[in-house]
């Protein structure tokens, strides 16, 4: 969740908290659907942030599986096939296919290459297994470049859905402010003349802003007035591979 979600989050907790510990001066406000509203809000936002973050952990550790997995698929396999057809293939018609260039070899660009060095491969089988590679050298190479492919669609699916998730919280946000807004127009007018409670009230309903030149504390609920002089607040590896 982003900083300026976050305390926007915050701000939601803090007007429920008022009304829990108010619940006798403000009955009104307690029972009221802007209440249920924000209640609803709130309990979104929780499963909604809790979901982001298992998202954003879950595609970095894809993002480090691909990684891993392509430098094993470059290095185990595609470079010692190439360097094997470089020294023992010369002429053959496979050997462009099997001598790649590795620049700029990554993500799909990389398992295509991979896929079609397999394919040439297995035209110089006899000369492999004269070579003592494995059996399965080339079960292993396909395996592997699959394997790669599969984690980068995993890893496309899991932003896909992170943005979906986003877009939820900042729907959530604005549901719970629009909440607040209400009842801030039916608490002020209850709590009018209490001082004490109209501070807490006040600090209660305020979102926090960070970022250059901004207040720590700044404007309060949405739908309040306030002064036009007031400014706004300041807005808050594709993996390289070496011939």
């Amino acid at each position: 969740m982003q900083k300026g979600q976050f305390h926007v989050g915050q701000s939601l907790r803090q007007v429920q908290q008022f009304l829990t510990e108010h619940a006798d001066a403000v009955p009104s406000a307690v029972a009221s659907a802007a209440k249920q509203a924000l209640d609803t809000a709130v309990a979104a936002l929780d499963q909604a942030a809790t979901e982001q973050g298992s998202l954003t952990r879950t595609v970095r550790g894809e993002v480090h599986r691909r990684e891993q997995l392509e430098r094993t698929l470059l290095r185990k396999h595609m470079t010692p096939l190439a360097k094997f057809a470089r020294a023992s293939l010369r002429g053959a018609p496979e050997f462009a296919a099997l001598t790649p260039s590795a620049r700029a070899l990554a993500r799909e660009r990389l398992v295509r290459t991979a896929q079609a060095m397999a394919v040439a491969a297995d035209q110089q089988v006899d000369r492999l297994r004269e070579a003592a590679f494995p059996v399965d050298f080339l079960d292993q190479l396909r395996w592997t470049a699959a394997a790669v492919q599969q984690s980068f669609d995993a890893g496309i699916a899991g932003r896909v859905r992170r943005t979906g998730v986003t877009r939820e919280i900042r729907e959530v946000l604005a549901s719970g402010r629009r909440a607040v807004a209400t009842l801030d127009a039916l608490i002020s007018h209850t709590i009018l003349g209490n001082e004490a409670l109209e501070r807490e009230w006040r600090a209660a309903k305020r979102v926090r802003k960070t970022g250059k030149g901004a207040a720590e504390q700044a404007s309060a609920v949405a739908g309040s007035i306030v002064p036009s002089a007031q400014a706004p607040a300041a807005p808050d590896r594709e993996v390289s591979v070496a011939a």
